[in-house]
C-alpha cells in the first residue's frame, strides 16, 4: 500500500490549520493510554504534534512506531493546551 504524501511536518500544525485535513508521517514518541482514549506523541525532525487516537484505531501502537496518519486539525480544550509545544494549542484526530 503506498504512504499518501504529507502536506504538514509534525512540527507545523497551528490554530490556523484547525477543520483541515492532514497527512502526517513519523514516530510515536509517546503513548498514553487514558482508558478509552490514546494520546499519541507524533514526532519527526521538525518537532511533536499530539494525536488522539480511539483504542480501536491505536491498538497496535507502540512507542517508535513509524506511523501515517490522515486525520483533522481540532483545537485543544483550553485545559490541555500545552504552552511548552509550538503545536500546543492544537491535536490532530484520525
Amino acid at each position: 500500500m503506498p504512504l499518501p504524501q504529507r502536506t504538514l511536518a509534525c512540527g507545523e500544525p497551528r490554530l490556523a490549520d484547525v477543520g483541515r485535513t492532514v497527512v502526517l508521517l513519523g514516530w510515536a514518541h509517546k503513548v498514553r493510554d487514558m482508558g478509552g482514549i490514546l494520546f499519541v506523541d507524533l514526532r519527526d525532525r521538525t518537532g511533536i504534534v499530539q494525536v488522539v487516537v480511539s483504542p480501536e484505531l491505536g491498538a497496535d501502537v507502540r512507542t517508535e512506531s513509524c506511523l501515517a496518519i490522515v486525520g483533522e486539525v481540532k483545537e485543544r480544550d483550553a485545559r490541555t493546551k500545552n504552552p511548552g509545544l509550538p503545536t500546543g494549542d492544537v491535536e490532530i484526530v484520525p
